[in-house]
């Protein structure tokens, strides 16, 4: 028996264990003073996944393994490995994605590639910094939802954005913690997306190119064959792994230039957009994890050389209710975050945060062009108040000839 702990984006995962353990149950927290009975709800409905209302740790003892494939989990998933539990989760290695500045510091420590870095703190000393410069980007530390990375273009066009975007932190941000990256321009972004099992990497893996929050293409490889880029960047956190002995999740974003290989932001989690399509990617994603959790590597089989995925759009979702519909026969290709099934219809339960995605529809297929046209076809059979950002499949397959031209990776 495992549970699945998350936060409400990986339903997914828990449907996909059913069938290998004998038993698959599914948590997210709902802990607050007046707490809504939605939230206690997702995951309901979902075939042979059984759903935990309430706390958590009265099947600490019940369950045999805990997986964590969304972060903020740290403390919960430390604790059950030092009290033996076998777990699927970064736990203390989650710093290297909550903590910018400690991760910024480590990169320079072991000379990995990085754009100049300033940590800033307060809003006042912020704008200072930024109102003579142009082209930087602003983040904060583990509170993704007061905002993600902030792209400065120069005072006139993104103080104001960036005013309003700081204003809900209220008096906070006058202390809070700001890094501010330098661009990294003239470059393409790739990642590693895979797992990480007792601090090594597996020998079947995947890698591919992200247009941010719209879409992604993805293929299988090998390891050892890797860009050299992503060997490199996974290498150099690998004492980080080793020393944890982390069995996670685990993707990257590198920004690869004339410069260098810049890994600026590792994700100790199941990236999204990629882990939803290599969900269908691969045929024994139970076996690899059950595995990895007792510390031993079962290569992953892949059932297709390409992946592809694509978010779906929804206005409504931060407030209402979505119903979603889809053909049965296709509906392994739909995978949407706060799921619920209800008398055979699919609800997605509004979000505490303005998100304004749903899920995302994704593909496998032969060849990049194969998996964008599957795309295309089972996002027409989508029914809803759904939209896509195709133009961004566009970016993306031109990305993949740019890789070639000018960095002789092949795709």
């Amino acid at each position: 028996m495992v549970v699945v702990i998350d936060n409400g984006f990986f339903v997914a995962l828990a449907e996909k264990l059913t069938g290998y353990f004998k038993k698959v149950y599914y948590w997210t927290p709902n802990s607050a003073a007046f707490p809504k009975e939605a939230e206690e709800e997702i995951g309901t409905g979902i075939a042979r996944v059984e759903r935990i209302r309430g706390n958590i740790e009265g099947y600490f003892d019940r369950v045999d393994g805990f997986i964590f494939p969304d972060s903020n989990f740290t403390e919960m998933a430390q604790y059950l490995k030092d009290h033996g539990k076998l777990v699927w989760g970064a736990a203390n290695a989650e710093w290297l994605e909550q903590d910018r500045w400690k991760y910024r510091e480590y990169m320079e420590d072991n000379n990995m590639d990085h754009p100049e870095t300033r940590r800033i703190i307060g809003d006042k000393k912020l704008f200072e910094f930024l109102i003579p410069e142009k082209d930087k980007y602003v983040k904060i530390s583990r509170t993704r939802g007061d905002f993600e990375t902030f792209h400065w273009i120069d005072d006139k066009h993104s103080r104001y954005k960036l005013e309003q975007t700081l204003f809900p932190l209220g008096p906070l941000k006058a202390d809070t913690e700001f890094i501010v990256d330098d661009a990294i321009n003239d470059a393409v972004e790739i990642g590693y997306d895979g797992t990480v099992v007792n601090g090594e990497y597996p020998p079947i893996v995947s890698w591919g190119i992200e247009i941010k929050d719209n879409c992604y293409l993805g293929k299988v490889e090998r390891y050892s064959n890797l860009p050299i880029s992503l060997r490199e960047t996974n290498a150099a956190l690998q004492p980080v792994f080793k020393k944890e002995k982390t069995t996670s999740f685990f993707s990257t974003e590198v920004r690869v230039n004339k410069d260098g290989n810049f890994l600026i932001d590792p994700t100790c989690r199941a990236g999204s957009p990629p882990f939803l399509a290599e969900l269908e990617l691969y045929s024994n994603w139970p076996e690899h994890i059950w595995a990895g959790m007792n510390g031993q590597v079962v290569p992953l089989r892949p059932v297709a050389r390409y992946m592809g995925f694509i978010f779906i759009y929804s206005d409504e979702s931060d407030d209402d209710w979505q119903k979603v519909d889809f053909p049965d026969a296709d509906k392994q290709w739909y995978k949407f975050y706060n799921l619920i099934k209800i008398d055979k219809e699919h609800w997605v339960v509004p979000f505490r945060y303005e998100l304004g995605v749903i899920g995302a529809v994704v593909a496998i297929g032969n060849s990049p062009d194969d998996v964008v046209a599957k795309l295309r076809k089972y996002a027409e059979k989508l029914k809803g108040d759904v939209e896509f950002k195709w133009e961004a499949v566009d970016k993306a397959m031109k990305a993949i000839k740019e890789l070639k031209v000018k960095y002789g990776i092949n795709f």
